[in-house]
């Protein structure tokens, strides 16, 4: 279901000009979420402590980033 979900909206925001993906995910016990984006290659960038909430109580923030493209962690050049 994963990659069913995931390949097109990567390759439709490729072709749209998007060089980054990013995931956001609500809670650190949220295992589930955060293995199948490392699996898509989302490597972690940050954990936002208490920074939302659901279910009645405070949730740590997971952000999660992918380059959708060759070079997208290099400087841009405007010409």
């Amino acid at each position: 279901m994963g990659s069913m979900r995931t390949d097109p909206l990567r390759q439709a925001s490729a072709q749209l000009g998007g060089w980054q993906r990013l995931a956001e995910i609500g809670g650190k016990a949220n295992w589930v979420l955060i293995a199948m984006d490392e699996r898509y290659r989302f490597p972690h960038q940050g954990v936002m402590t208490v920074g939302g909430t659901g279910f009645g109580r405070w949730l740590d923030v997971v952000w999660m980033q992918r380059s959708l493209v060759p070079g997208a962690g290099t400087a841009p050049c405007f010409a």
